[in-house]
């Protein structure tokens, strides 16, 4: 059985989703926008049926129409990324990079592959920008040697990680 139906949390915001499960009712949806303003705002939401049935070809015809009257991708009343086409469910893509913002509270930033790291003017793209900072952190890392194995590093990785544990100090 294929069922439709209309999420809406006690702050306002919509969620049109599917499932196929018995226990429907249960379901909290799988949206990721969802999902984090759910662990945000708590599980207070009404489940409304809208269309139920067993023709699947049907129940595709219907979940797009709603999703198009409902405008759910567009419209800031839903929680919605993409088109409920009554077969798919969330997955990936670029599809919900214009919903919400850059620094929106529910979904985060951008993705990486769109950030600043690899924007062309990005500082650190510079290969002498890159020089001078190694440059200018040259010395500043003390070198230390271990008295046990004779073992150099730098002094805070040598004193978390090795001199208690030399395997020579105990042999010595």
């Amino acid at each position: 059985m294929y069922r439709l139906f209309l999420k809406t949390h006690n702050k306002g915001l919509k969620y049109l989703c599917k499932s196929e499960q018995e226990e429907w009712k249960k379901y909290l949806g799988s949206g990721v926008y969802w999902k984090r303003y759910l662990k945000i705002y708590g599980k207070g939401i009404e489940t409304k049926l809208l269309f139920e049935t067993n023709d699947l070809e049907e129940f595709k015809k219907v979940c797009l129409a709603e999703s198009k009257e409902r405008n759910i991708v567009e419209s800031e009343d839903y929680a919605n990324l993409i088109m409920e086409n009554g077969v798919d469910g969330g997955g990936g893509g670029d599809y919900w990079l214009g919903k919400g913002g850059e620094d929106h509270p529910l979904f985060g930033r951008k993705r990486s592959d769109l950030s600043e790291r690899n924007v062309e003017n990005n500082p650190m793209n510079n290969l002498e920008t890159r020089a001078k900072l190694s440059e200018k952190n040259k010395g500043k890392h003390e070198i230390v040697t271990c008295p046990h194995c004779g073992k150099s590093g730098g002094s805070r990785a040598m004193k978390r990680h090795h001199f208690d544990n030399c395997k020579e100090k105990n042999n010595g």
